[in-house]
């Protein structure tokens, strides 16, 4: 029997022997696989190659060929689409996500640790803490490049929710000063659904909204106009 023909017949893909779990190998192979895998990547990283393949390692990371390291993004967002959609952890794939949020409580736990370990050695060490590479600015945290890639990504998923719900011009007087243009909970309660949601920051209810499908019940106001809806003064459009 081929490799498929086993798995296809719940047997074990290398030796035949029934397996107990969905995965193609039964423990005592996939043990020997991880074996294998380890003693190769030893062998590659003693060497300067390419952990999986044993090629040259590209110009995108200092362990992996561009080749695998692709392979391996792809498969990773693949796997983060499916464990999303079933709802489930998508770093671990087993355990129920919180909340609003894309990870295990337990993964989240250990993904804060780690985080915080990172930036205490680079910040120690005098470095960026978000890269760990770079020298960071003066008067800052981070260097310049992790300063321009965090003010891109915020600027990005701010034209998002911005656009999500009408586009840069406030629904109440019809300005499109979009600098200073927010987004508005209509039926107001706003300062109660940011605590409730623990949201911290502006960019923290940005990308509330765009994790939940960018739910209706806002729009995109102006200061001036925010302010008024908020005292339920009527707007230049006689909205409330």
């Amino acid at each position: 029997m081929t490799y498929a023909e086993k798995v296809a017949a719940g047997l074990c893909g290398m030796c035949g022997n029934v397996r107990k779990t969905q995965s193609p190998l039964c423990d005592v192979c996939k043990d020997k696989c991880k074996q294998r895998a380890a003693v190769k990547r030893a062998k590659n990283k003693e060497s300067g190659a390419c952990l999986n393949c044993g090629q040259a390692v590209g110009t995108r990371s200092s362990t992996k060929c561009d080749k695998c390291l692709d392979i391996g993004l792809a498969s990773m967002n693949k796997a983060r689409v499916v464990r999303k959609e079933k709802g489930i952890c998508q770093n671990c794939g087993q355990r129920v996500a919180m909340r609003n949020k894309t990870v295990c409580s337990k993964c989240s736990r250990n993904m804060s640790v780690c985080r915080m370990k990172h930036y205490e050695i680079a910040k120690t060490a005098g470095l960026c803490p978000s890269c760990g590479t770079k020298e960071p600015v003066e008067g800052y945290k981070q260097c310049q490049q992790c300063r321009d890639t965090d003010a891109e990504y915020k600027a990005t998923l701010r034209a998002a929710v911005i656009n999500a719900y009408g586009g840069p011009t406030c629904s109440g007087c019809g300005s499109a000063d979009y600098n200073v243009l927010e987004i508005d909970h209509i039926a107001g309660g706003g300062r109660k659904h940011l605590k409730a949601e623990k949201i911290t920051s502006g960019n923290g209810f940005y990308l509330w909204l765009k994790r939940n499908n960018f739910p209706t019940g806002f729009r995109v106001l102006c200061p001036t106009c925010n302010k008024k809806a908020h005292k339920k003064i009527p707007l230049p459009n006689n909205q409330v």
